[in-house]
């Protein structure tokens, strides 16, 4: 689950003030199984703690630290309370996601798949021989997701990833490198469970769907794409071009396809991180396909490949979604807001404001500088228009059994 912000404060600060950090880890040890070799030890004590609390959520593990802080400093009073805290907060969030996936869901028993998570670190500590760039260090982890698989036509298949609920702070914070005033103030958003597409919809997904299903309100041009290939992502397709492609898609599979709301793209995209980025404070072209002529916060220079990739070239978030920072723009459902005063906070989109004239991308391109690819990065278009840095990805919304 992603655990609200308030609550891992309230969490990690018990935990500092009820142990030293050589008694945290001997907890963490004994009674959860973590090694020294699995935490970042030479960071400060609260930074420790915070990894250690944001890994555990991922895997659902808070209760287990939580206890085994109770178990271990049982006289503490502060970690009682969290603990009280904890249960309440428990029950405020929506039912997990098994219980409310739609009974008519394809493939209704979700699979499991597994890649390799990627971390970015700028090394500050290093002698530098250009003092305008740091040393990226790049480590892997292993990650799991689960996803379903929707059957389309003549044996193409949408592989949709599960996102769990959970609440997050949407837009940048003012000291983020490049951020901008429209993609402030930041804001809480509850985010209901949903289905999201693993990839950019592929050009011989559009094909088949664009050529064999039947018109609801637009024809599509099966293949519009300039960068031709079956697994390269589609572009060069307006807003209203990819919901005529969601509208077919509901109608020939029963199911409610549509394109993500913002909030719900910048939740998935983030994943639970609250850096620029998902792989961390920064980037490199080995990890996102963009410009990279251009650098960001340090990092060196990298390639600038001028064209798309295909789909599932570079490491996926810990949600399992691949190409969310760069390769092509992603469409969403909102209009154009100049900031985020008076934005809904329930995580549907947000529509008729300053300019209903455009909508929403994110994500950046192959074309963007690294600064354009932030998971907070907001940009505006014409719905009529494509191009090839434009593409998108579809949602599934999650119905409760009957």
């Amino acid at each position: 689950m992603v655990l609200d912000g308030k609550m891992a404060e309230k969490i990690i600060k018990a935990i500092k003030d009820a142990f030293r950090l050589k008694d945290f880890k001997r907890m963490l040890y004994y009674k959860l199984n973590i090694t020294e070799a699995d935490i970042h030890s030479d960071e400060k004590y609260e930074d420790v703690i915070f990894e250690v609390v944001k890994d555990l959520a991922r895997q659902n593990r808070i209760k287990e630290l939580i206890n085994a802080a109770t178990e271990t400093n049982s006289g503490n009073d502060k970690l009682k309370q969290v603990a009280k805290e904890y249960e309440i907060y428990l029950k405020s969030q929506p039912k997990p996601l098994e219980n409310e996936i739609n009974a008519t869901q394809s493939s209704s028993q979700l699979q499991a798949f597994g890649f390799q998570l990627a971390t970015v670190q700028i090394n500050k500590k290093k002698e530098l021989l250009d003092q305008n760039q740091s040393e990226i260090i790049i480590t892997y982890r292993p990650g799991r997701a689960r996803f379903c698989v929707e059957d389309l036509v003549y044996g193409v298949t949408l592989e949709m990833v599960a996102i769990p609920a959970g609440t997050f702070r949407m837009g940048s914070p003012k000291n983020e490198k490049e951020s901008q005033e429209y993609e402030r103030p930041q804001h809480q958003v509850a985010i209901q469970p949903f289905f999201m597409g693993k990839y950019l919809i592929t050009q011989k997904q559009w094909e088949k769907v664009a050529a064999f299903v039947p018109q609801v309100n637009y024809e599509l041009n099966p293949n519009p794409s300039r960068f031709a290939g079956d697994n390269q992502p589609v572009e060069q397709v307006s807003w209203y071009e990819a919901v005529e492609f969601c509208d077919r898609l509901s109608r020939y599979t029963g199911k409610q396809y549509r394109l993500p709301s913002e909030a719900e793209w910048e939740y998935a995209c983030r994943a639970g991180e609250t850096t620029p980025f998902y792989f961390g404070e920064t980037i490199t072209t080995d990890l996102a396909n963009y410009n990279g002529a251009y650098t960001y916060s340090n990092a060196p220079n990298g390639e600038y490949r001028r064209k798309t990739t295909p789909v599932g070239s570079f490491p996926p978030n810990i949600f399992g979604l691949y190409d969310m920072h760069g390769n092509l723009w992603e469409w969403c459902a909102d209009t154009w807001h100049g900031n985020y005063q008076g934005a809904s906070k329930d995580g549907s989109p947000w529509l008729g404001n300053d300019n209903h004239q455009r909508r929403l991308l994110r994500g950046g391109s192959w074309y963007s500088p690294p600064e354009g690819c932030r998971s907070g990065y907001r940009y505006k278009y014409d719905p009529n228009q494509g191009n090839d840095r434009i593409s998108f990805r579809v949602v599934c919304d999650v119905m409760p059994k009957p």
